[in-house]
């Protein structure tokens, strides 16, 4: 028996040079957006598959186009080709499309617009998959983070204390690449105590040494 698709509520604004579409979903995973004159987006939840997908009204820069992943969202931001008002977002009505009358503007304000608060630090690419069970690394591409994850060594045995990184949804993914990649020098840290007694050692026995020579020449 196959699992009913369900088509989420999107709200959208724009800007001179973008939209902001806000899809009404949450704990997803497996999510895929594909950014091109049809927008398609496809996600799992827990109560089953979220999809929709429509033409849209002008055409979009699909290189600068992105996601992002929040609470009880996802927001898409779409770069349009041409900067300019659009008067809808797709090309035909749908009835689960509607206006974020809270950021929307009319277009003589267009210009004049503060722009959207976007951080494109959080933001994904279109087309990539998100696997979930990761916490705070929510986002990022399974592969990738496989062969991050290898680079470091395995040597951050005694890092116990970092809990879940937590702090790291939504990151861009080459920023948080860089950042692992930076810690592949920490390897050694659970064994710090034990070289600072190795390093006391020769100090202790030089001592001794010293002593049993100042007794020689007393002699």
């Amino acid at each position: 028996m196959s699992t009913k698709v369900r088509t989420p509520k999107i709200q959208w604004a724009q800007r001179e040079e973008n939209i902001l579409v806000n899809v009404d979903v949450q704990d997803t995973t497996n999510i895929k957006v594909e950014f091109g004159n049809e927008l398609s987006f496809n996600c799992d939840t827990p109560t089953g598959p979220v999809a929709f997908k429509f033409e849209l009204y002008k055409e979009i820069d699909s290189e600068k186009s992105s996601y992002r992943v929040l609470g009880r969202e996802v927001q898409l931001n779409l770069a349009k080709k041409e900067s300019g008002f659009w008067p809808k977002l797709s090309k035909v009505k749908l009835n689960y499309i509607s206006i974020n009358w809270s950021l929307w503007v009319d277009e003589d304000e267009l210009k004049n617009a503060d722009k959207f608060d976007y951080d494109e630090n959080e933001a994904m690419g279109g087309g990539g998959g998100m696997g979930g069970g990761m916490g705070g690394m929510q986002g990022m591409d399974p592969q990738m983070l496989q062969q991050m994850m290898g680079g470091m060594g395995g040597g951050m045995g005694g890092m116990g204390g970092m809990g879940g990184m937590g702090g790291m949804q939504g990151m861009n993914p080459e920023m948080l690449q860089q950042m692992m990649s930076g810690m592949g020098g920490m390897g050694g840290m659970g064994g710090e105590d034990e070289e600072e007694e190795e390093e006391e050692e020769p100090q202790q026995s030089g001592s001794a040494n010293r002593e049993d020579l100042l007794k020689d020449l007393d002699q």
